[in-house]
């Protein structure tokens, strides 16, 4: 089963209030009085902001008329408030409320929210009492709240002072009670979950499509420049990992012939094994010179002519002069184990002193993953062109899981704040 879906965590349907705000349907035809009641316990999506500066402290309601060097907001769109009460009256101008706050912010008197009304237009919310409370050992805020006026159109007053006195936009994450997720997200966050969940569907149906399919037998598998198909159940488990058979396609074809003994750098990504344990050369195995083993034998009669292990060592299966056998694994002339000596020298520390490290931008990507530092989004999407606009089918079928994977590992690291 796959560690990740390709939904995991990543949400892009979330509707924010923000749009309506900035191209409202107005009515200014329809005046009513009467809004509809929320029961208790209603999720009520608001655009919340959160005062940051004020001169006043003992201002105990939003004021309007404060200049705006003395007054500063955090806009946090899409936030929740769940109702403790049904809000209390019809009459629009005296409506009060009360509700509960759990979003990693701490609200005080003279913030104020804006939330949609039963007739379409927006009304304006400022908090009148903050009382702190304690469930399951978190801190949360129940608010008291009373409407300061409904918004018109856009060239409201009120609106236009809170969006001008806006200094820094959050976005609420919803499914952060359900899950270890961070409650706010910045624009740039949010916007980068959408982009990861596109990327990972972009990948994963070329991988699907255009490496894994009916030309290798929908094995986990490629072809050599000889038309001889290679196996690596190193890879294979990495995609029923990290990707899942169910999110490729139903022909795919399992052979699950894996040394579980040996860690590679797949291993060593998708683990918190020391990189010292990597097996860092490769060995091909031909299903043919062990017709009596009933592995290779299977694996023979299946259409594999070779198995790609990983050794702690150079064998002498494959020659490094013997170009004829090195097109079955056209990466390095040294045999190493899909990066070159480079990479591994410097993920391992022995690399010889004064020595100029030239490394490719995936290379440097998988160093930070397996170091636990931080990655870029952009990194990934020159990396992910590169690979899709290639004619390279070898680096396509090693090289895209591990991509896939450092999405997943991206958006970890902006979701959870920890890698």
């Amino acid at each position: 089963m796959a560690i990740f879906t390709l939904d995991d965590q990543i949400d892009d349907s979330t509707e924010l209030i923000n749009d309506d705000i900035k191209t409202p349907v107005f009515n200014s035809d329809v005046i009513r009085d009467d809004i509809l009641k929320q029961i208790a316990g209603y999720k009520w999506y608001v655009d919340y902001y959160n005062l940051i500066a004020n001169l006043d402290d003992n201002q105990t309601t939003a004021d309007f008329s404060v200049d705006l060097a003395t007054t500063e907001y955090t806009a946090i769109k899409n936030m929740v408030v769940i109702l403790d009460t049904p809000i209390s009256t019809d009459i629009a101008v005296d409506m009060t409320g009360s509700g509960y706050i759990n979003a990693n912010i701490i609200p005080k008197n003279g913030d104020v929210f804006i939330a949609k009304l039963i007739d379409g237009r927006l009304g304006v919310f400022s908090l009148t009492s903050v009382n702190r409370k304690n469930y399951n050992l978190k801190d949360i805020f129940l608010i008291e709240f009373k409407l300061y006026s409904i918004i018109t159109n856009t060239e409201d007053n009120i609106y236009l002072s809170l969006i001008n006195k806006t200094v820094n936009n959050l976005i609420y994450n919803k499914d952060y009670l359900k899950t270890s997720d961070k409650p706010l997200f910045t624009t740039q966050e949010y916007e980068d979950r959408i982009t990861i969940k596109k990327y990972l569907k972009v990948l994963t149906s070329f991988y699907n499509s255009k490496v894994v399919n009916k030309d290798v037998k929908n094995y986990i598998a490629y072809m050599n420049t000889k038309s001889e198909l290679i196996y690596d159940p190193n890879v294979e488990y990495f995609v029923k990992e990290v990707i899942g058979i169910s999110n490729l396609n139903n022909n795919i074809n399992i052979l699950g012939k894996r040394d579980e003994s040996i860690y590679t750098l797949l291993d060593i990504i998708l683990s918190d094994i020391d990189s010292i344990m990597i097996n860092k050369y490769i060995k091909l195995v031909p299903t043919s010179d062990y017709g009596t083993n009933p592995y290779n034998n299977t694996m023979y009669w299946s259409g594999v002519r070779y198995v790609v292990n990983a050794v702690n060592i150079k064998n002498d299966l494959i020659e490094e002069n013997d170009v004829t056998n090195n097109n079955n694994y056209p990466f390095i002339s040294n045999l190493y184990y899909m990066f070159d000596s480079m990479f591994y020298d410097t993920l391992l520390g022995t690399l010889e002193e004064d020595t100029e490290v030239s490394l490719t931008l995936l290379e440097l990507i998988v160093i930070n993953i397996i170091h636990k530092e931080p990655i870029k989004i952009s990194d990934i999407k020159t990396v992910m062109y590169d690979l899709i606009n290639s004619d390279n089918k070898l680096e396509q079928y090693y090289y895209i899981p591990i991509l896939i994977y450092s999405l997943f590992y991206y958006n970890n690291q902006i979701t959870y704040n920890n890698i």
